[in-house]
This record gives structure tokens, C-alpha cells and sequence, in this order.
């Protein structure tokens, strides 16, 4: 049988593989041999054995390979992938997941420890050269990357390779924090064969036609397959507008803001200039410096564009604008005194209108490689300062998760640094503000911590 089939890798002049790698019985079983039996598959993940004993039984591609396996958790907290076939007349040891120190065959009674060790056999006591290696249950390869695992019959794939791949690509997502739902699981069984299933699977030309949902927030132009030698990597963007092979983004963000504002109750007047050790007194409940405090909260829109380019040089970078408080509204309640009486009155307020513009770049430098330079200014802002108008600022990814940033914040050192992780965004600022028209005469140092769940 030819066995020789070739897909140019030309993707101008590929052609779909031979009708005959798709119906032929014989192929059919030569490649369960050259192929799955020499490879590696996923199982499952550690939560399903997350408690020391744990004991749990699989078919590995039933109705192909039909091979019963057993994931064991032993007493040390070490995995093993065992054969759940008994060593003694090749009957199926466990049935359901359950937890024990002991594997017992209900035919013989042959027992066995969980990590796979021969253990006792009724009525074997005067048996010579008894027990041997073959009497252990059989072990196979397993491999555990962030609670996925992995097992191996006789591999020909170093695996190890596979992982790198994937720690490069997609390790910064959170595999540790999750945990199976099975509410939010579904079997489909489908009657085809595993090639052409891969196939469909592989290729996105179906999206625009098969799934409306997707392709709605998918930008199909954009979407993108990294192959490797044992892996492949689908990317999928949201949609952005193309101009000129350059790509413009805009993006609107709401939010919810809380003011705490200190004011006069006597007048109603926020009259109140507080300096950083005001509000440590104020905390701290000095009755002399105590004035009134009301509350406000409401919610805001705030809005941006950005703009990538690429330099001859090779430097990517970006210019973009922002507009905050493009809508805002806040409300609350103040207490005032008018004619000897306390009068609740509304308040409305809204802030101030900013708007900003910045750009920032990707550029090589020596030692420390490749950092992200940006700067900002504000084109409308409160104050009429132009050194408070200007904020310059560095961003160097150290780890895939990790951002270390500092800069000049109205002539200021600030610094701080960004974690991502997955669906949470943790954001750290440490810097230095001045309330007043000259620097350094009214700062106060402030320290900011942000969370932020990315959809």
C-alpha cells in the first residue's frame, strides 16, 4: 500500500489528501499503529484526582485504541497512568472513581498498592519466582503541564518540546485557577472520520458561514495559525478597522466612581484645601479639624483611539488619544444648616472634560533589550501648567505576566507595576502629585492599586 501522501507546503498549490486516507480499512489500522500508538494524549486534568488515593478510571479513544487506563494520585502525592487491566486473567480492576490505598481485582483477589505494585495473591504463597516486574501493573509515560495531563504509550515525540512551545505562547493564562464545571460541559458524538474531523477543525474558512456568533466579534481578516513541528496555534482578534495595512482601534470604557468631599456645613461650601497630613488627621477623627464629608456617586464614560505604525527601522509603535469623563454623572446628598435647621440637599456634579494625547514606541536598548517608551500630554485638562500637562513614562516586560513601569509624572519619579492574569488585570502605581501652581511646594505621594477584569 502507497503510504506516501504529500501536501505542498505552498498553500497556493495544496490539495485536499486522497479520497482513499479517508475510507480504506487497512490505512485505517496502519495509522492507529504508526500514529497514535506512538504518540502522546490528553486525558483529562488533575481535577479529577485532586485528593491523595484518588483513583480514576478511563477508556483512552474508545472504539479505536480501546485502551483501559487508571489516573492514580498515590499516598506520596505523585500521578501515575496505569493499566486497569489485572495482571493475572486480564480483568478490568476499577470501575469508578473512587479513593483507596489498595487495588484489588473482584475476580482473584489480586491486590495491588495504587501507584501500580504487586502486592498479595490469595493462595500464591508457595508460588517460586514469585511475584516478578510483569505481576506490577503496567505504567505509562504521563506528563503534567499546568493540571493538563499527558500520557504516552511509546512515544516518538519528546514532548518536552511540545511544552516549551506552549509556555512561550500561552503560558501567561491561569491553567492553575481552574477547575472543571460540568454544567458548562457537552458531548457531542460525532459519525466521521478523526482526519476529516481535524480538517474542519483546522481551517477557519466555515467561520463566516457556519458560526454567525463568532464571526460577529471575530475580525476574519486578522485571523491567524501558527504551525509548529508537533502543535499548531489558532488567533483569533476582535474586530479592528484596516487602513492601509495599518490598524486603527477605538474603544469606549465605562465605570463607576465614589467621592468622598469634605466641606462646610454652616455655609455649604467646599471651602477645604487638604494636605496629605490633613487627611491622616482626618482619619484619625481630630475633632478640630473635622469637617463635614459627603458623599457622591455616578457613573462615567471615558473613551479612546489608537493608531499602530511600523518604522523603516524596524520599531513598532503606536499613537493614540483618549477622552475621559466623556460623560459623567455624579450625585449624592449634603447636609446643610439654613435658618438654625439641617436641610438635605441634592447635588449633581460632573467632571471635568480631559482630553490627552500620546504615542509610544518599541525600541532596543543595550542590556535591557526591548522596552516600551511612551509619553502623554494633555491637550484639555483642569490645570494650566505645562509641566503638569506632560507625563513620560517606560514599560518593560520582565516575565510573561509581569510589567515593571516608571516615568516623570509632573516632573516627578513614579513607578509601579501591571500583573495579568487572565480574566483579572492587577495594576500598581506609585506617584507624586502637586495640588498646587508651583512644584513642590503642595505634593502629596500617593499610592494606587487597581483590579481590573478583562472581557
Amino acid at each position: 500500500m502507497n503510504l506516501n501522501f504529500n501536501v505542498d507546503s505552498d498553500i497556493r498549490k495544496a490539495e485536499t489528501l486522497p479520497a482513499i486516507f479517508y475510507k480504506d480499512p487497512e490505512l485505517f489500522e496502519i495509522i492507529k499503529k504508526k500514529i497514535f500508538l506512538r504518540t502522546w494524549h490528553w486525558i483529562g486534568d488533575e481535577n479529577l484526582i485532586l485528593e491523595k488515593k484518588s483513583l480514576y478510571p478511563l477508556i483512552l479513544l474508545e472504539g479505536y485504541l480501546d485502551e483501559p487506563l487508571l489516573l492514580s494520585r498515590t499516598s506520596s502525592n505523585n500521578i501515575k497512568c496505569l493499566s486497569n487491566v489485572c495482571t493475572h486473567r486480564g480483568n478490568l480492576l476499577v470501575l469508578k472513581p473512587s479513593n483507596s490505598s489498595k487495588i484489588r481485582c473482584m475476580y482473584h483477589g489480586r491486590r495491588f498498592k495504587n501507584d501500580g505494585k504487586f502486592e498479595f495473591m490469595p493462595d500464591f504463597e508457595k508460588t517460586k519466582n514469585f511475584p516478578r516486574d510483569c505481576d506490577n501493573l503496567h505504567a505509562f509515560l504521563v506528563k503534567s503541564w499546568n493540571k493538563l495531563l499527558f500520557v504516552g504509550f511509546n512515544p516518538i515525540i519528546d514532548i518536552d518540546k511540545v511544552v516549551d512551545i506552549m509556555d512561550k505562547r500561552i503560558g501567561f493564562l491561569p491553567f492553575s485557577m481552574t477547575k472543571f464545571d460540568s454544567s458548562l460541559s457537552q458531548d457531542f458524538k460525532i459519525n466521521a472520520h478523526w482526519a476529516l474531523y481535524c480538517d474542519n477543525y483546522l481551517e477557519g474558512f466555515h467561520v463566516p458561514f457556519v458560526h454567525k456568533d463568532l464571526n460577529e466579534i471575530l475580525d476574519y481578516n486578522s485571523y491567524e495559525t501558527e504551525i509548529y513541528d508537533h502543535c499548531n496555534l489558532q488567533i483569533g482578534y476582535g474586530h479592528t478597522f484596516n487602513y492601509n495595512n495599518r490598524n486603527i482601534h477605538f474603544g469606549i470604557a465605562p465605570r463607576f466612581t465614589r467621592k468622598l468631599i469634605p466641606y462646610d456645613q454652616q455655609t455649604g461650601n467646599e471651602t477645604y484645601t487638604l494636605t496629605q497630613s490633613d487627611l491622616i488627621k482626618i482619619a484619625n477623627g481630630i475633632t478640630e479639624l473635622n469637617p463635614n464629608i459627603y458623599q457622591l456617586a455616578g457613573i462615567g464614560i471615558d473613551a479612546g483611539g489608537l493608531y499602530s505604525y511600523e518604522l523603516k527601522s524596524g520599531a513598532k509603535g503606536n499613537v493614540g488619544f483618549s477622552i475621559k469623563n466623556l460623560l459623567s454623572f455624579m450625585s449624592g446628598n449634603k447636609d446643610v444648616i439654613e435658618n438654625g435647621l439641617l436641610v438635605t440637599k441634592k447635588v449633581k456634579q460632573n467632571d471635568s472634560l480631559v482630553l490627552s494625547i500620546g504615542n509610544s514606541v518599541e525600541v532596543n536598548l543595550p542590556i535591557i533589550s526591548k522596552v516600551q517608551l511612551a509619553t502623554d500630554y494633555n491637550l484639555i485638562a483642569p490645570t494650566q501648567s505645562l509641566v503638569k500637562r506632560i507625563h513620560i513614562g517606560a514599560e518593560k516586560n520582565i516575565l510573561k505576566f509581569l510589567n515593571l513601569r516608571g516615568g516623570i509624572n509632573q516632573g516627578f519619579i513614579v513607578g509601579g507595576f501591571g500583573i495579568n492574569l487572565f480574566l483579572l488585570q492587577l495594576d500598581y502605581a506609585y506617584f507624586t502629585e502637586e495640588f498646587s501652581g508651583y512644584i513642590g511646594k503642595n505634593t502629596v505621594e500617593t499610592h494606587n492599586l487597581q483590579f481590573s477584569f478583562l472581557f
